[in-house]
């Protein structure tokens, strides 16, 4: 498994916010910048 600090985790969790707006507005408007 892989550890990670909190910054990592941070970093992983607005990673993965971005990617599920970026879907969404995609799914909305079919651009996503």
């Amino acid at each position: 498994s892989i550890l990670t600090t909190p910054i990592d985790y941070k970093e992983i969790n607005e990673y993965i916010a971005k990617e599920t707006r970026c879907s969404i507005e995609y799914l909305k408007t079919n651009i996503c910048k």
